[in-house]
């Protein structure tokens, strides 16, 4: 009985990570939350180092109101979490962030999983 409900809940777990795949920006306490509506394309490239990078392009709305968001913000620390998983705790916004942005820092695991959840919302 303890097996299933193990399973059930990492069943649960995987079923959430593929519908949400919200991308959070968060500075001082306010969040800018982007869904799968507002990710027009997601893909897995290396850096110049071979390690993996997720570059990431939202719609124009989306990313007018992270420009804004960034803007309002320059100067303070950022965290960015992908389907719940922190990708970038307290960097410093040098510049604001448009429609485009590249995330960097992840293992291959993470990178995949974060891309598979991002692809897999954005085609339901």
């Amino acid at each position: 009985m303890q097996k299933f409900g193990v399973l059930y809940i990492g069943l649960l777990w995987c079923l959430s990570s593929i519908v949400q795949a919200d991308i959070a920006f968060r500075v001082n306490g306010e969040d800018l939350v982007a869904n799968n509506n507002d990710v027009l394309f997601a893909e897995l490239n290396k850096d110049n180092f071979n390690g993996p990078v997720i570059d990431i392009e939202l719609t124009d709305e989306f990313g007018q109101k992270l420009a804004r968001f960034t803007r309002k913000h320059l100067g303070q620390r950022m965290s960015i979490t992908i389907d719940g998983t922190l990708v970038s705790a307290g960097t410093k916004i040098r510049e604001k962030i448009g429609q485009k942005l590249t995330v960097t820092g992840l293992s291959e695991q993470e990178a995949s999983r974060i891309l598979q959840s991002l692809l897999t919302a954005s085609e339901s």
